[in-house]
């Protein structure tokens, strides 16, 4: 087992340091460890020898001596409640099946009356019977009030047990979700794999090119999402995302042009490859801190400020180049947007501002301002400057979004981003934010774009009518908002 190099422990908000197994126990820590054979039982030593070891430096102890009676009566009453079959507590654990070899250990743990209760793979290896059993013990430990940490490698487990879920790879969180946005993951995808069979006689999971299409195509909606969402926290709604996402893409590729090309820009080619990715962050930035300055500063309300910057970079991108595409981009540039970079960007983006958020005072202002604009303006948060600060960050978000299109594309063209406002407003609505405002988060506005790509491509992949797809995730939209509706009427009241 290796020692932690970062982070921290807190038990009821407190910080505690562990370096030994002895203090996480004394602390209330419990470890069910994975291979209970190699470090998990005494396979010489009986049930209650297994049993009883961590206990004996507590109540079963006076002045160094074992206070048998009572220990006995202990792990007999643990072994009735977990219901281990054996013949009695001396038996030789080795002799039990594993499913009560693992119950062995899950009562020498509960003896000790553990606050914090990890579980490494808690029903490997063992029976379907001994599996429901365990589960029934994991849960009636939460009910109780322990905390459970369990680790798990099976899908339906996780899926059954959890309350929240953790994605970890090389010891860190990827990520994390409620078993409802799982479950509803998991749903959407299994239904389009049943359908794709029955209609395609295909499967839609197991298709390595599909699913790399979705993936490419939802972390372009994804970086939109992002700054749509910090909008929406605000009160407010940004319908100029993908109209910016033209116009980014277009400026950005112009500044991308080999010396070969038909150059918009002549004496402008061949170019380092900050400088187009620059014009296209400071075209979505400069839309953006228009949108924020139009709404902060003159009171016109979102919808129309945006609506407006909608209409307007989406002609600015067919007026750049009089609607002619901008072609033969540097492979620098381009490479912005091969393989998985624009899925890395995506994530990377979505880290920061789900820290941002939650852990700055820009993320409680943005909440704040969603929640009550008055109240905050009488806490002496700066309203207005805030407010055009959010629609600059959405932009930019926007203009990032461009230049990962144009990468992908190894073009820009004027026709890009058409629709992505609706569906970057889709996915934040999905994953949980409020347009009421003051109420969402990053991590299911994630979730609902991975959700709309999974729904977009399940379409795809059966057939069904792109007019049909967009009356759909219409309907989706309307059915978030009015579940949204209905979650927070109470909370208002």
């Amino acid at each position: 087992m290796r020692r932690a190099t970062s982070g921290e422990i807190l038990i009821d908000g407190v910080p505690v340091s562990v370096d030994s197994p002895s203090t996480a126990i004394h602390r209330g820590m419990a470890l069910l460890t994975e291979d209970r054979k190699m470090s998990g039982l005494f396979l010489p030593l009986n049930v209650q020898d297994n049993m009883e070891v961590t206990s004996l430096n507590g109540r079963f102890v006076k002045m160094g001596f074992v206070r048998q009676k009572m220990l006995l009566a202990a792990c007999g009453a643990m072994a009735n409640t977990l219901r281990v079959k054996t013949p009695d507590l001396f038996e030789p654990v080795r002799n039990l099946s594993g499913g009560n070899q693992q119950k062995v250990l899950v009562g020498r743990w509960l003896l000790t009356s553990p606050r914090i209760l990890i579980l490494d793979e808690p029903t490997r290896g063992i029976d379907v019977g001994a599996k429901a059993e365990i589960h029934r013990l994991i849960s009636s430990l939460a009910a109780e009030g322990a905390a459970v940490v369990m680790i798990s490698s099976e899908m339906p487990e996780i899926l059954g047990m959890s309350d929240r879920i953790a994605v970890m790879r090389a010891g860190t969180i990827r990520g994390t979700l409620t078993r409802a946005e799982a479950l509803v993951l998991m749903g959407i995808a299994l239904v389009f794999e049943a359908v794709g069979w029955g209609v395609r006689g295909a499967s839609f999971l197991f298709s390595g090119q599909r699913l790399l299409v979705m993936v490419l195509q939802v972390s372009i909606i994804g970086l939109l999402a992002v700054g749509v969402t910090q909008v929406i926290l605000t009160g407010g709604i940004d319908l100029s995302s993908g109209s910016v996402v033209a116009l980014s893409a277009m400026i950005a590729a112009s500044f991308a042009q080999t010396p070969t090309a038909r150059a918009v820009f002549p004496s402008l080619t061949g170019l380092p490859v900050f400088v187009p990715v620059t014009a296209g962050l400071l075209t979505g930035a400069l839309a953006g801190l228009v949108n924020g300055s139009l709404i902060a500063y003159t009171g016109t309300p979102p919808f129309i400020a945006t609506l407006g910057m909608m209409v307007s970079a989406r002609g600015l991108a067919r007026y750049y180049t009089r609607g002619q595409p901008v072609s033969m981009l540097t492979e620098s540039f381009t490479r912005i947007g091969e393989g998985a970079v624009p899925v890395f960007i995506f994530l990377v983006t979505a880290i920061i501002f789900h820290v941002l958020l939650g852990h700055t005072r820009y993320g409680k202002y943005t909440y704040a301002l969603g929640a009550n604009a008055q109240a905050a303006r009488v806490s002496g948060i700066r309203v207005s400057r805030h407010l055009m600060f959010v629609y600059t960050i959405a932009g930019l978000l926007s203009g990032l979004g461009g230049v990962v299109t144009a990468a992908r594309a190894a073009s820009g063209q004027a026709g890009m981003g058409m629709s992505y406002e609706l569906d970057a407003i889709a996915a934040s609505v999905i994953g949980g934010t409020s347009l009421s405002g003051g109420i969402g988060r990053i991590t299911g506005t994630v979730i609902g774009t991975v959700i709309l790509g999974i729904m977009t491509s399940g379409f795809t992949f059966i057939g069904l009518d792109a007019y049909i797809q967009d009356i759909v995730k219409g309907g989706v939209i309307v059915a978030a908002v009015v579940a949204d509706r209905y979650r927070h009427r109470g909370k208002n009241a």
